[in-house]
C-alpha cells in the first residue's frame, strides 16, 4: 500500500486521493489493504498505470466493491474487466477519492464524472 500522492498527471479532483493502493497483484498486501475499507461507503478511482484509463465508481462498501472488480469479476464492469485481463492487477492502483455518506453518495459520484 502506497500513501503518496503520485497522482500529478491525473485530473484535477483527482489529484489528491484520501488513500492509493498499489502493488495488486501482491494478494496478501491487496487482501490487507482492502480489509479496513470493509462497511466503509466512499468514491473510488481504479486506474490503468500503463494507458491512464480511469473507471470511477461508488460503493456502501468499499471492500466488497472492490473485491467483486478485483476477485469476483462476474459483478464487475465489462471493460474493466477485459483491461485487467489485457494489463495484469500490477498494472492497475485504486484511489479512494473520498469516504463519505450513503445519502450523497451518488451526487459525490456524479462529481467526480462530471
Amino acid at each position: 500500500m502506497n500513501t503518496s500522492n503520485s497522482t500529478n498527471n491525473l485530473p484535477s479532483p483527482l489529484q489528491n486521493p484520501v488513500l492509493v493502493i498499489d502493488n495488486l497483484h501482491l494478494t496478501d498486501l491487496l487482501r490487507a489493504a482492502l480489509l479496513p475499507l470493509k462497511a466503509v461507503c466512499g468514491i473510488y478511482c481504479l486506474t490503468c498505470t500503463v494507458t491512464g484509463a480511469m473507471y470511477i465508481g461508488s460503493a456502501v462498501d468499499l471492500s466488497k466493491r472492490l473485491s467483486e472488480h478485483l476477485v469476483y469479476s462476474d459483478k464487475s464492469n465489462d471493460h474493466l474487466q477485459k483491461a485487467l485481463s489485457l494489463y495484469g492487477l500490477g498494472s492497475f492502483k485504486i484511489l479512494i477519492l473520498e469516504f463519505c455518506e450513503i445519502e450523497v453518495l451518488e451526487d459525490r459520484e456524479q462529481f467526480y464524472l462530471d
